[in-house]
Protein backbone atom coordinates (compact mmCIF):
# COMPACT_ATOMS: atom_id res chain seq x y z
CA UNK A 1 0.00 0.00 0.00
CA UNK A 2 1.25 3.47 -0.97
CA UNK A 3 0.84 6.81 0.38
CA UNK A 4 -1.67 9.08 -1.40
CA UNK A 5 -0.16 11.26 -3.96
CA UNK A 6 1.14 14.38 -2.55
CA UNK A 7 2.06 12.77 1.08
CA UNK A 8 4.83 10.73 2.75
CA UNK A 9 5.08 8.17 5.46
CA UNK A 10 6.17 9.39 8.99
CA UNK A 11 9.83 9.22 9.40
CA UNK A 12 9.93 6.10 11.76
CA UNK A 13 7.40 4.69 9.49
CA UNK A 14 10.41 3.18 8.05
CA UNK A 15 12.13 -0.45 8.38
CA UNK A 16 15.85 1.15 9.37
CA UNK A 17 17.54 4.04 10.40
CA UNK A 18 20.94 4.15 8.55
CA UNK A 19 24.35 5.56 8.96
CA UNK A 20 26.30 6.14 5.57
CA UNK A 21 29.83 5.85 4.84
CA UNK A 22 32.32 4.18 2.69
CA UNK A 23 34.24 1.40 2.13
CA UNK A 24 37.61 2.57 3.20
CA UNK A 25 35.71 3.92 6.82
CA UNK A 26 33.74 0.50 6.67
CA UNK A 27 37.77 -1.46 7.08
CA UNK A 28 38.68 0.43 10.26
CA UNK A 29 34.79 0.06 11.67
CA UNK A 30 35.17 -3.72 10.77
CA UNK A 31 38.28 -3.81 12.48
CA UNK A 32 37.38 -2.11 15.89
CA UNK A 33 33.87 -3.87 16.07
CA UNK A 34 32.04 -0.63 16.57
CA UNK A 35 30.34 2.41 14.89
CA UNK A 36 31.43 5.23 17.29
CA UNK A 37 29.96 8.67 18.24
CA UNK A 38 32.20 11.53 16.45
CA UNK A 39 32.27 14.91 17.54
CA UNK A 40 28.84 16.76 15.95
CA UNK A 41 30.13 20.49 15.70
CA UNK A 42 28.24 21.64 18.24
CA UNK A 43 30.89 23.24 20.78
CA UNK A 44 31.66 23.65 23.47
CA UNK A 45 29.08 21.20 25.62
CA UNK A 46 27.93 18.56 23.33
CA UNK A 47 28.27 14.82 23.67
CA UNK A 48 29.72 13.10 20.76
CA UNK A 49 27.00 11.71 18.59
CA UNK A 50 26.66 8.81 16.05
CA UNK A 51 24.50 9.91 13.24
CA UNK A 52 21.42 8.25 11.35
CA UNK A 53 19.39 8.66 8.99
CA UNK A 54 15.84 7.47 8.05
CA UNK A 55 16.43 8.36 4.05
CA UNK A 56 16.85 5.22 2.62
CA UNK A 57 18.77 6.29 -0.29
CA UNK A 58 21.21 8.11 0.56
CA UNK A 59 21.61 11.00 3.09
CA UNK A 60 22.66 14.24 1.46
CA UNK A 61 24.73 15.23 4.76
CA UNK A 62 26.78 12.19 4.50
CA UNK A 63 28.90 13.55 1.17
CA UNK A 64 32.36 14.86 1.73
CA UNK A 65 34.02 17.94 0.16
CA UNK A 66 36.13 17.55 -2.43
CA UNK A 67 38.55 19.61 -5.11
CA UNK A 68 38.23 19.50 -8.57
CA UNK A 69 41.10 19.45 -10.75
CA UNK A 70 40.46 23.23 -11.67
CA UNK A 71 40.71 24.05 -7.35
CA UNK A 72 37.48 24.44 -6.54
CA UNK A 73 36.04 22.62 -3.05
CA UNK A 74 32.88 20.62 -2.61
CA UNK A 75 30.42 18.65 -2.28
CA UNK A 76 30.60 15.45 -4.04
CA UNK A 77 28.29 13.32 -6.02
CA UNK A 78 27.14 10.24 -4.97
CA UNK A 79 29.12 8.48 -7.85
CA UNK A 80 32.08 10.57 -6.64
CA UNK A 81 32.08 9.68 -3.20
CA UNK A 82 31.43 5.72 -4.02
CA UNK A 83 35.26 6.37 -6.05
CA UNK A 84 36.88 8.35 -3.68
CA UNK A 85 35.93 6.27 -0.84
CA UNK A 86 36.28 2.71 -2.59
CA UNK A 87 32.60 2.29 -2.45
CA UNK A 88 30.02 3.09 -0.16
CA UNK A 89 28.24 1.01 2.73
CA UNK A 90 25.48 1.86 4.89
CA UNK A 91 24.62 0.34 8.57
CA UNK A 92 21.11 -0.49 9.57
CA UNK A 93 20.02 -0.20 12.96
CA UNK A 94 16.23 0.17 14.34
CA UNK A 95 15.11 3.79 14.81
CA UNK A 96 12.96 2.88 18.02
CA UNK A 97 16.86 2.45 19.49
CA UNK A 98 17.67 6.20 18.61
CA UNK A 99 17.33 9.70 19.67
CA UNK A 100 15.42 11.93 18.08
CA UNK A 101 13.87 16.04 18.36
CA UNK A 102 14.01 17.67 21.96
CA UNK A 103 15.07 13.91 23.79
CA UNK A 104 18.33 14.45 21.25
CA UNK A 105 19.04 18.03 22.03
CA UNK A 106 18.52 17.22 25.99
CA UNK A 107 20.31 13.69 26.33
CA UNK A 108 23.19 15.20 23.87
CA UNK A 109 23.54 18.62 25.31
CA UNK A 110 22.80 20.96 22.87
CA UNK A 111 21.01 23.97 22.52
CA UNK A 112 18.06 24.53 20.39
CA UNK A 113 19.53 27.37 18.25
CA UNK A 114 22.53 25.68 17.47
CA UNK A 115 20.62 22.69 16.39
CA UNK A 116 18.56 25.06 13.95
CA UNK A 117 21.77 26.46 12.24
CA UNK A 118 22.62 22.60 11.49
CA UNK A 119 19.21 21.88 10.21
CA UNK A 120 19.06 25.04 8.04
CA UNK A 121 22.27 24.06 6.78
CA UNK A 122 21.37 20.45 6.33
CA UNK A 123 18.32 21.52 4.28
CA UNK A 124 20.89 23.85 2.18
CA UNK A 125 22.74 20.76 0.95
CA UNK A 126 19.27 18.88 0.24
CA UNK A 127 18.85 16.91 3.59
CA UNK A 128 15.71 16.51 5.23
CA UNK A 129 16.42 17.05 8.93
CA UNK A 130 13.09 15.59 10.12
CA UNK A 131 14.59 12.08 9.32
CA UNK A 132 17.75 12.23 11.35
CA UNK A 133 18.40 10.83 14.67
CA UNK A 134 21.61 9.56 16.97
CA UNK A 135 23.46 7.99 19.38
CA UNK A 136 25.59 8.87 22.04
CA UNK A 137 26.85 5.42 22.58
CA UNK A 138 29.05 3.12 20.14
CA UNK A 139 26.95 0.21 18.51
CA UNK A 140 28.62 -3.08 17.88
CA UNK A 141 28.95 -3.60 14.33
CA UNK A 142 26.75 -7.07 15.03
CA UNK A 143 23.90 -5.40 16.11
CA UNK A 144 23.65 -3.35 12.45
CA UNK A 145 22.91 -4.94 8.86
CA UNK A 146 25.43 -3.90 6.68
CA UNK A 147 24.51 -2.98 2.97
CA UNK A 148 26.97 -1.64 0.40
CA UNK A 149 25.80 0.19 -2.80
CA UNK A 150 26.35 -1.82 -6.07
CA UNK A 151 27.89 -0.17 -9.56
CA UNK A 152 23.88 -0.07 -10.28
CA UNK A 153 23.50 2.31 -7.31
CA UNK A 154 20.93 -0.10 -5.63
CA UNK A 155 22.18 -1.16 -2.00
CA UNK A 156 22.56 -4.68 -1.39
CA UNK A 157 22.99 -6.52 2.13
CA UNK A 158 26.11 -8.71 3.18
CA UNK A 159 26.16 -11.11 5.98
CA UNK A 160 28.72 -9.26 8.30
CA UNK A 161 30.21 -7.00 6.38
CA UNK A 162 31.78 -9.86 4.45
CA UNK A 163 32.79 -8.85 0.74
CA UNK A 164 33.29 -5.38 1.98
CA UNK A 165 37.40 -5.78 1.98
Amino acid sequence: MTAPHGTRPAPLAHSWAWHYTTRTAHRAIKLSGFLLPTASGFEPVERYLLWFSMNDVFEPSALRYITTPDGLRRRATVPEMMRAGRGLVRYGYSPYRLLRGIELLHVARIDAAEMDLFHRAGRAMGANPALWLASIKPIPIGALIVEFMNHAGDWARVADGDGLR
